[in-house]
This record gives C-alpha cells, structure tokens and sequence, in this order.
C-alpha cells in the first residue's frame, strides 16, 4: 500500500453490521467529512426541506411506489387498475411515470386507494416528527439528537435522523399493504 493511502483518515465502519467487501473497501477509501462539509451538507438539507417543489417530488415518488407496490400485491396491472377506476390507460400512465409522476390530488389517491384495497394517510407533521412504518405498526416520533450530536437551533431536525429518541408514540392500525411492503 502506498503512503497516501495509509495516512488517509477512513470512515468509521459499525463493528456490529457486516458489509460485503464490495462496499466496506468503499468505506476503506473514503475520507470521513470535516465539520465544515457536515455544516454544508446541514445547511443544504435545510434547503430542500423548505423548498415546496422538492418536497412535492419527494412525495409523488413515494406515492407512485406505493401504488405500484399495492397493485403488485393485488395483481393488477395498469390496464386492469384503469378499468377499475374507469380512466384511460394513458391517464394511469401519465400518473405513475416515475420520472415525471402527474400532480394528482387527494381526490385521485383515495379513488387509487379504493380501487387498490388500501388505505390512504396524508399527514401534516412538525418539521421535528416524522412517520416511521413497522410492521404492524405505524409510530409518529420526534427526533431528538443523541448527547453526541449538538441540540438542533429552531425547529430544524438534524440530517442525521440514525440517532433520536422516540417520543409521542401513536399506533396506527397497520393495512395489510403495510405489511407486504416492509417485507419486500
């Protein structure tokens, strides 16, 4: 090896997750960041989570996985799903294009999610809380930095959401699609 390799601080790796040797040697020759890039990186999240149309890419994604994943599991393709709810195949086409999904409004999703069996959940949350989907169970939580993570300014979370404390836990009744998606 040579000695710019040697010298080169590495990234941290969990001693309790093994990782194929493919992507632990990634690890191996990766710097860790600097203080001044994570600063960048915070600030720059905090960038994406107030810009509207981001967070509209973010969640017609999620929402276009999500019918995908529900007609996967019902066995329906995109002509069955447009005959079921009456549409063209084109429309149901233009609204799952995962590259530009169509604006759609609560109105389509919950006629998706009648034709598809599922539930539908549109949910506002404090900037600090955030859903998170375990099997049989959906938890609301506030994400609270650990001791070795400094106290978030304002009402910003920190990007690095590995670390919190739960808090305000509220079960959700878990829809069968819930189920099937988490063990995909």
């Amino acid at each position: 090896m040579s000695s710019k390799t040697e010298n080169r601080p590495t990234a941290a790796l969990p001693a309790k997750t093994p990782l194929p040797d493919d992507i632990a040697s990634l690890f191996e020759n990766t710097r860790q960041a600097t203080p001044a890039e994570l600063a960048r990186l915070e600030k720059a999240a905090a960038l994406l989570r107030a810009d509207p149309a981001f967070l509209a890419d973010v969640s017609k994604g999620l929402i276009v996985e999500d019918i995908l994943r529900a007609m996967d599991a019902a066995g329906l393709n995109r002509n069955t799903l447009a005959t079921k709810l009456g549409k063209s195949r084109q429309y149901i086409g233009k609204i799952l294009d995962e590259e530009q999904p169509a604006n759609f409004t609560i109105d389509t999703l919950a006629e998706f999610s009648a034709a598809l069996g599922v539930k539908l959940h549109v949910r506002m949350l404090p900037e600090s809380e955030h859903m998170i989907f375990v099997r049989g169970l959906t938890v609301t939580t506030k994400v609270e930095p650990t001791a070795d993570f400094p106290k978030p300014q304002a009402k910003t979370a920190s990007i690095f959401e590995d670390r919190f404390v739960a808090s305000n836990i509220t079960p959700f009744p878990s829809p069968r699609h819930e189920q099937s998606r988490m063990s995909s």
